[in-house]
């Protein structure tokens, strides 16, 4: 399936929030995907929205970060 212009705008939104967040909390890429065991190269493409997220994986990423799906979700 081609992505809309909404879900690619949806996807950079959830991604420079995501980074954002971990930039705040001065957590490195490597180590937030050494927490949720992904490459660094594939956290990288969900901070630029190169490729949607899980409800999972956005699951795992916020609990590494300590804070809750919905709060990442409503700031976009």
């Amino acid at each position: 399936a081609y992505k809309t212009d909404d879900k690619i705008k949806f996807d950079v939104a959830l991604g420079r929030t995501i980074r954002k967040v971990r930039k705040k909390q001065k957590v490195t890429q490597l180590k937030l995907s050494k927490l949720i065991g992904i490459d660094e190269k594939q956290l990288s493409r969900y901070e630029y929205g190169d490729c949607g997220l899980t409800a999972y994986r956005l699951n795992q990423i916020c609990k590494a970060l300590g804070i809750s799906a919905s709060e990442v979700i409503n700031n976009i």
